[in-house]
């Protein structure tokens, strides 16, 4: 299985950066288009507006089990004068064979009340072992607006331009566009969903539910349809920590989890 991993990235036409979105945004699917938090730096990035703490947060997540495969992650959010300022690092790797990193600076901003907008510059960078290094730029939009007091939409465009070049060769990155909405059901349910379109055409949809059983004890799931896949999570607060822990079950490469630990300064 490892081998095989290795071969598509190898031959694959397109360069690409392997995200992680938290913990907490996994076991609801990674439906976090309108989902709000410090784990928005992994996807929808508007998400960090409302954030009016310093917040770091570290992911540890082991991608199928008998593959070998593994990533780590970093999250950080800054309040300012300005706006949100944010910063996302993610190691990816296959052992000795192959590693990815992608790292992100944010700008995002309360407009108004109800509309928050940020902008997100990425570097990517490929080694895979004899072959040398691959590196790239990208950028991000998103958008989130306050339908109501229970319904927020979100809207993130993953790498608008579609083409970026270096000094040596042009890498294709995917861009794609996901479109969600979350809403309140009630003061302890919360309901995500997502759409998401590339310009390959692949398209997916995305249902996400978190339950706050208590204040500090919190049950989540969700499921994927394209490809089907399951997940389950728990996140307990610990006044200024939070702990979180997700799973994900594919029906042919089984299962990934992630552990996440979030503190607010």
């Amino acid at each position: 299985m490892r081998f095989l991993f290795l071969f598509l990235f190898l031959f694959a036409k397109k360069l690409n950066a392997q995200t992680t979105s938290g913990a907490r945004f996994m076991a609801m699917a990674n439906a976090g288009s309108a989902l709000e938090g410090v784990y928005s730096l992994g996807g929808n990035q508007a998400g960090v507006a409302s954030v009016d703490q310093l917040k770091l947060a570290l992911t540890f997540h082991e991608h199928n089990y008998s593959t070998d495969v593994r990533s780590i992650a970093a999250f950080f959010v800054f309040p300012s004068s300005i706006g949100v300022l944010g910063f996302y690092a993610n190691m990816y790797n296959l052992g000795y064979d192959l590693n990815e990193l992608r790292g992100g600076l944010t700008l995002s901003r309360l407009l108004t009340s109800k509309f928050a907008v940020a902008g997100t510059l990425n570097y990517h960078q490929r080694s895979i072992y004899e072959y040398g290094i691959d590196k790239a730029l990208s950028f991000d939009l998103g958008f989130q607006y306050k339908l109501s007091e229970y319904w927020l939409l979100g809207t993130h465009f993953i790498n608008p331009l579609a083409y970026i070049s270096t000094d040596e060769l042009s890498y294709e990155i995917p861009a794609q566009i996901r479109l969600g909405a979350s809403y309140m059901l009630s003061n302890q349910v919360l309901l995500a969903m997502e759409s998401r379109l590339s310009m390959d055409k692949y398209q997916d949809f995305r249902l996400g539910l978190e339950y706050s059983i208590i204040t500090s004890l919190n049950l989540r799931g969700g499921t994927s349809f394209l490809p089907f896949k399951r997940y389950v999570g728990v996140g307990v607060d610990f006044n200024k920590i939070s702990v979180d822990v997700a799973s994900s079950f594919h029906p042919q490469l089984g299962m990934s989890s992630q552990f996440a630990l979030n503190y607010a300064f």
